[in-house]
């Protein structure tokens, strides 16, 4: 029986069995050599899979839509666009898409079947990201057949503001609950509503309103606090330059109002005053471009700026947004069309349904929904 030979059997090796010495020793060389290739191997896999993973979010990829459901083409499209959004739902453990540092909690990391939109949603970016063929909503799209159904032509916002409030609900639960009052300030104010309502959507999309309402009676004050997912921008026909700058303008509204005041205990003529104390992460800014009066859609072209600065009274800082993606809203004799236009590694880019294209800038031709995001605020 052969056994592995040691280095002293290998000096004192006879010269007419040397050829069987040579033999274990070329053996047990080549044995080693297959040892540190499988090593090797497995190293190399393992930071191809790392690499894949954590590539960059810098993806291009069209999302076919053989069904004419560009109301929903497009928000999924800006959705994609927006990193820290993809992250949460693209996260699974320490191997995820990016480190995940202790003491972080991702919302979408353990979604259950239970929560349909959000793992349908996650699947999707999943797909995006990996550059699946796979990649459709012909799953996601049977989700909302009741609230949008397919006879009809339907908004984006309303789907954008659909989907938000179904992870909410999902993630969150039915117990979320935000008491609007009986707080000293916006700081507070904002501690408590996180408590409950840990989604993404909180995270990324949600900013808040403070109302102070003031007597003139007894010059009490009250305020009170109401979370928000989108600003409605009002459309002057006369003036594009006039709805954008009354959102910079004024980012502090006053008004007075005759109001019951529980310490005069009457009616009486109160100061309303509104301001923004926490921004989000993803602004999201919507023209009003129908016309409720006379059933018509505004068409006129409205301008607004691919970049702005506001002060966060929340963080004490200045934020700065940058231009992220445009919906444009087109209006035909018998049909309404949604198309994208997104800023990716510093070029624009046009997304018609299963149609990408590289283009010079921007176009305020037809805006309808402008998604700002801002570097000021660390979501992790």
């Amino acid at each position: 029986m052969l056994r592995p030979s040691s280095a002293q059997d290998k000096e004192n090796c006879p010269n007419d069995s040397g050829k069987l010495c040579n033999e274990v020793k070329e053996n047990e060389s080549q044995g080693e050599e297959n040892k540190e290739t499988q090593e090797e191997n497995k190293q190399l896999e393992l930071k191809e899979s790392q690499n894949k993973k954590k590539r960059s979010f810098d993806i291009r990829r069209r999302i076919p839509n053989p069904r004419l459901d560009c109301f929903m083409i497009a928000p999924i499209q800006c959705f994609l666009q927006c990193s820290e959004f993809c992250r949460d739902f693209y996260m699974n453990g320490d191997d995820g898409l990016v480190d995940n540092d202790e003491g972080i909690k991702y919302s979408c990391q353990n979604i259950s079947d239970k929560c349909k939109v959000s793992k349908e949603l996650k699947r999707i970016i999943d797909y995006y990201y990996l550059e699946d063929e796979k990649l459709s909503l012909e799953q996601f799209r049977p989700l909302y057949n009741e609230e949008f159904p397919r006879s009809s032509q339907h908004d984006a916002l309303e789907f954008i503001l659909s989907v938000f409030e179904s992870i909410q609900s999902e993630i969150n639960g039915d117990k979320a609950h935000f008491p609007s009052s009986g707080y000293k300030d916006c700081k507070e104010a904002w501690k408590q509503y996180q408590k409950d309502h840990i989604s993404i959507i909180d995270k990324l999309f949600v900013g808040m309103y403070e109302s102070t309402f003031k007597c003139e009676e007894c010059c009490k004050e009250v305020k009170v606090y109401e979370e928000f997912k989108t600003i409605s921008l009002y459309c002057n026909q006369s003036d594009p330059e006039a709805s954008f700058k009354e959102f910079l303008d004024y980012p502090e509204s006053t008004e007075s109002s005759p109001m019951m005041c529980h310490d005069c205990k009457s009616i009486q003529k109160c100061q309303i005053s509104k301001r923004i104390v926490k921004y989000p992460k993803y602004m999201i800014l919507a023209f009003q471009r129908f016309d409720p009066i006379n059933q018509t859609k505004i068409n006129e072209k409205m301008n607004y700026e691919e970049e702005f600065t506001r002060y966060c009274p929340l963080l004490e800082i200045d934020l700065k947004y940058k231009l992220k993606n445009v919906i444009i809203h087109q209006e035909g004799a018998n049909y309404d069309h949604y198309t994208v236009i997104c800023k990716r590694g510093g070029e624009w880019l046009f997304l018609r349904n299963d149609h990408l294209e590289n283009i010079e800038g921007f176009s305020n031709d037809d805006a309808y929904i402008l998604f700002y995001e801002t570097d000021g605020i660390n979501t992790m």
